[in-house]
C-alpha cells in the first residue's frame, strides 16, 4: 500500500502527468495557464484548479522545478527526477535538469505560439520550439537545413513543418526591435530565406522536396505592433527594386497574439510600394 502511495504515476495520474513533464521538457519553461490550456485543454478554471494541483504535487517529488518572475507567477522546469522518469517512459532524451535555467519572457511567448501550433496542427506536422532549437534537441541540429549558408545560419524562434513537404519559420516579436537587430533580420529577408524566386528548396524526403513556404512572425507585444511598415520602409531605403520587394511581400505573414488575427499580409500593401515608391528612391539618389 506505501508502495503505490509514493508512486507518483499512481498518486497525479499518469497520462497527464507524463504528458505534463513532456511538454515542460520541451518547452523548456511553462506556466501553470499555459500547461492547463495544453493538457486538459478545456478553458475553465476547474482546467486551472486542476492543473495547479498536478504541478504542486509535482514540484513536491522532485518532477519539476518552480521559480517565480516579477510578478510572481510561477514557471516550471523539468526536474532531475521527471528527466528519469520520462527516459524510464522510453522518451529518448538526456538526463538533465532545468534548475540553472532562467526564466525568459520571450521564451515564454514562443511557447505560447508553439502550444497553439501543437494543439491545432495538422496531423503528422512537426512544431520545433525555441527550446528545442536552442538545446539541440528533436535532432533539430541533424535537419538538413541547418546552418545552411542560404539560411544565413540563423535560428528560428518556432518552426512547424507541415505536410511533409512545408516550413512555416515562425519570428515571434516579444519586444521592438532595434535598428541593428531590425537591419540584420531585413538583410536575411532579403538576401536568404525570401531571396529565390520560387520557395527555398531546403532539402529532399521521400515525399518530395520540402520548401520554406512562409515567414510568419506572431506579434505579441504592442511595442512590436509596427514591425511591418519597419520591414517595408529598410526595403525601400536600401534601394531594393520593387520587383524584390514584391517577391519578399508574397512570403510574410503577420498575425497579432493572442487574437490570432491577421493584422497584416504583406501582398495586401503592395499599393503602398507603388505611389511612393519612386519619389523616396528619386529623394535618396538625389540626396
Amino acid at each position: 500500500m506505501s508502495t503505490i502511495k509514493s508512486n507518483p504515476l499512481v498518486e497525479i495520474g499518469r497520462d497527464r502527468l507524463i504528458k505534463t513533464l513532456y511538454i515542460v521538457y520541451k518547452c523548456g519553461q511553462l506556466t501553470n495557464r499555459q500547461l492547463a490550456a495544453y493538457v486538459i485543454p478545456d478553458n475553465s478554471q476547474s482546467a486551472l484548479s486542476m492543473m495547479q494541483k498536478i504541478t504542486f504535487k509535482a514540484v513536491a517529488k522532485g518532477l519539476l522545478i518552480a521559480k517565480a518572475d516579477e510578478n510572481k507567477v510561477l514557471h516550471f522546469f523539468i526536474g532531475l527526477k521527471g528527466a528519469r522518469l520520462l527516459i524510464e517512459w522510453g522518451y529518448h532524451i538526456p538526463l538533465k535538469s532545468g534548475k540553472d535555467q532562467k526564466i525568459s519572457s520571450h521564451r515564454s511567448a514562443c511557447n505560447d505560439f508553439a502550444l497553439f501550433l501543437m494543439e491545432r496542427g495538422n496531423e503528422g506536422s512537426m512544431v520545433y520550439t525555441d527550446a528545442d532549437v536552442a538545446n539541440n534537441r528533436d535532432n533539430y541540429r541533424r535537419l538538413p537545413f541547418f546552418g545552411f549558408k542560404q539560411l544565413g545560419d540563423k535560428m528560428p524562434d518556432t518552426l512547424m513543418i507541415y505536410d511533409d513537404l512545408y516550413c512555416n519559420w515562425i519570428e515571434v516579436e516579444n519586444s521592438r526591435r532595434n535598428a541593428k537587430e531590425l537591419t540584420k533580420l531585413c538583410f536575411w529577408l532579403k538576401n536568404h530565406s525570401c531571396a529565390y524566386e520560387h520557395e527555398m528548396e531546403l532539402y529532399e524526403t521521400a515525399e518530395g522536396t520540402v520548401v520554406l513556404k512562409r515567414v510568419i512572425f506572431v506579434i505579441t507585444n504592442r511595442t512590436a505592433r509596427g514591425i511591418a511598415k519597419r520591414i517595408q520602409d529598410w526595403l525601400v531605403d536600401d534601394y531594393t527594386d520593387e520587383a524584390t520587394i514584391r517577391k519578399i511581400s508574397s512570403r510574410l505573414i503577420f498575425i497579432n497574439w493572442p487574437d490570432t488575427e491577421l493584422i497584416a499580409e504583406l501582398p495586401a500593401m503592395r499599393v503602398l510600394y507603388s505611389s511612393d515608391y519612386a519619389d523616396r528612391m528619386s529623394n535618396r539618389k538625389k540626396g
